[in-house]
């Protein structure tokens, strides 16, 4: 099956962050890391007072359910 998951952090080292997240997806048994977008930098939604986030998305196929 193909997923898409979308990722985002708005505090500490975002980008940092999101790196290390998709090194762990990379190394998850039995799930196969296909593609990375892009790191976008958005302005939160619903809330007001916070940081911008960094977002991407990764598509990844696996046989798990």
């Amino acid at each position: 099956m193909i997923y898409y998951l979308g990722l985002g952090a708005n505090l500490g080292e975002r980008e940092k962050t999101l790196l290390r997240a998709i090194e762990c997806i990379r190394k998850i048994p039995d799930v196969k890391l296909l593609r990375v977008s892009s790191f976008y930098e958005t302005e939160p939604w619903g809330v007001e007072g916070q940081p911008n986030y960094i977002n991407a998305a990764v598509k990844i196929s696996t046989s798990l359910e």
